[in-house]
């Protein structure tokens, strides 16, 4: 893994993600918030992201790449799009980590840590949050409406093999 240094005073990298869609939204001077706290991470095929289990707080959006989702050795998801986001769940709750990422090629994402987006001080703080929290709900319906849909067709899989069996 190659890591940059922290990105405050690199506005370039605002046009880069302006425009994936979870940041349009975003203010350029919430951008520069943002950067302030972000780093970028690069990853090879095959290396591992996050560790199921560690307690490591960062968020990732994946700027280019992809990687797989596993629990317990099953591959139980894939991200492939520039503005994917995953590690979410640590700014949310104070729990180990659920799974683990790998990235399947390589791979780029702005790293946000979360620690200290926890303990911002400044005016803004709590619009800064809110805009966070609102991406993150949107994440995770998006995701569980996905969840219901693939529990749903396997319950008709299911039901389809006890009728042939």
């Amino acid at each position: 893994m190659k890591e940059s240094s922290y990105l405050e005073g690199q506005e370039h990298i605002i046009r880069r993600i302006k425009v994936l869609p979870i940041f349009k939204q975003y203010t350029e001077e919430q951008l520069k918030d943002l950067l302030r706290l972000s780093k970028i991470h690069q990853y090879q095929t095959n290396e591992v992201l996050i560790k199921e289990g560690s307690h490591e707080k960062s968020i990732f959006f994946m700027l280019s790449g992809s990687v797989q989702i596993e629990k317990d050795g099953n591959i139980i998801a894939k991200l492939k799009k520039s503005g994917d986001i995953f590690g979410e769940i640590g700014f949310l709750d104070e729990g180990p980590r659920s799974s683990t990422v790998r990235a399947t090629s390589e791979t780029i994402c702005l790293l946000v840590d979360v620690s200290y987006l926890l303990n911002l001080q400044e005016k803004g703080r709590d619009s800064f949050h809110a805009a966070i929290y609102k991406m993150f709900a949107e994440v995770l319906a998006h995701r569980l409406r996905e969840t219901t849909k693939n529990l749903s067709d396997l319950q008709i899989e299911y039901d389809r093999i006890k009728r042939a069996l």
